[in-house]
């Protein structure tokens, strides 16, 4: 197992020297981000952030529909994991041209695997999970949401540390 590659994979390296990720400076993806860091660190309120009717497409290709379901996700998520740090690694916004204005954000977060929730037994390990979020706004709010986690490289963690 471990010749292809196995359980015991490192946490993705940095960037390569000279590389610099555009993070945009402008209110919609800075809140955007913010509410985010507020779900990792378990303060968040998905009411003020996206739109009653929102959509979200997550791990799995599951969709959920509205506020109770995507703050199910990012309650289920980051209750598993005690969140360290979170890091916004790219941040950049695309204003509408006739379409509805969007994000891009890459975020890292240095957790503790902590929680009995969706990812078994608590371990009380440390754990790296990297997302990609898509988003795009009505009226300044998340109507839809794409979310792409590491769900893999997360579940290695988690079961290495139980091994």
């Amino acid at each position: 197992l471990n010749e292809r590659g196995g359980w015991n994979k490192p946490v993705a390296a940095a960037a390569p020297a000279g590389y610099v990720s555009q993070v945009s400076g402008e209110s919609l993806a800075q809140g955007y981000a913010e509410a985010l860091r507020d779900f990792a660190y378990r303060r968040g309120q998905v009411a003020l952030a996206y739109d009653d009717a929102v959509h979200h497409m997550g791990p799995g290709g599951r969709a959920l529909f509205g506020h109770d379901e995507v703050a199910a996700f990012w309650g289920r998520l980051f209750a598993a994991l005690v969140v360290q740090s979170f890091a916004v690694e790219h941040l950049a916004l695309q204003r509408g041209d006739g379409r509805a204005d969007r994000v891009a954000l890459r975020w890292r977060a240095q957790a503790v695997h902590a929680g009995a929730n969706s990812y078994g037994v608590p371990t009380g390990k440390p754990v790296e999970v990297m997302g990609i979020n898509h988003v795009e706004f009505f009226r300044g709010r998340v109507l839809r949401e794409w979310v792409l986690l590491d769900d893999v490289a997360l579940w290695m963690q988690v079961l290495a540390a139980q091994a």
